[in-house]
């Protein structure tokens, strides 16, 4: 098995559907850096954002008031490891 597979870890973006915005909740077993990039379906960023996290639970917030409706990606990554969830608009 891959080290990269071991290390893994879960995240849950809510509410999903959205409208006006998401929190993304992700938890840390060490003090590091969130980096939470969404992406629409054709795999351009609409939004980028970089967040200090402490050990735990921790929950990083995404205004999603300018995006249009479709299904989009939810990739959070922390010490290299990435995870991805999908997100659904509705305005």
């Amino acid at each position: 098995m891959d080290i990269d597979q071991e290390r893994q870890f879960k995240f849950s973006v809510v509410p999903n559907p959205a409208s006006t915005s998401v929190s993304v909740s992700v938890n840390a077993d060490k003090e590091t850096e969130a980096q939470v990039m969404i992406t629409d379906i054709t795999g351009r960023v609409v939004l980028t954002k970089t967040q200090p996290v402490s050990a735990g639970a921790n929950k990083v917030e995404c205004d999603t008031r300018n995006f249009t409706e479709g299904l989009y990606n939810v990739q959070v990554i922390m010490d290299g490891i990435k995870a991805t969830e999908r997100l659904v608009i509705k305005q």
